[in-house]
């Protein structure tokens, strides 16, 4: 498993690890702006490129955090906070979607996400929302 950097995620790591972002998108120029931001906190990022990728991500590492693109095809917000919540000790979930599509937003809140924001306001506050749920020191 690779991060956007082609490096191995965080398993197996030191408690002073960086911490480890899992960004559920399969769109590449926001998962690098993910990976940069996450960068910047001090933090890592690892591409899960599809739902159905997501329980062998888990089985080999425990995020921190879990950003969701609720473009990616196939999406099912709950199915995602479902299987973060069973298999990542509890990571927050945050997700990010059209303004002109509310329906995916309002199932990402149903779902239980942490925090649902259309992209227009996720990505120019990005370092902040990671930095928020990553807490302190990324």
């Amino acid at each position: 498993m690779l991060d956007w950097d082609g490096e191995n995620p965080k398993v197996g790591m030191p408690v002073d690890a960086p911490k480890l972002i899992f960004a559920l998108t399969a769109d590449f120029n926001f998962g690098a702006k993910i990976s940069e931001a996450a960068k910047a906190l001090g933090a890592r990022s690892t591409a899960v490129r599809s739902l159905e990728d997501l329980p062998a991500r888990l089985g080999v590492a425990t995020p921190d955090l879990v950003v969701v693109d609720l473009q990616l095809d196939r999406l099912d917000p709950a199915v995602v906070v479902q299987q973060v919540q069973g298999g990542a000790g509890g990571a927050p979930v945050i997700a990010f979607g059209r303004h002109t599509e509310p329906g995916p937003l309002r199932a990402a809140r149903q779902a239980g996400c942490a925090e649902v924001l259309v992209r227009s306001d996720f990505f120019p506050r990005l370092a902040e929302v990671l930095g928020k749920h990553l807490g302190a020191g990324g």
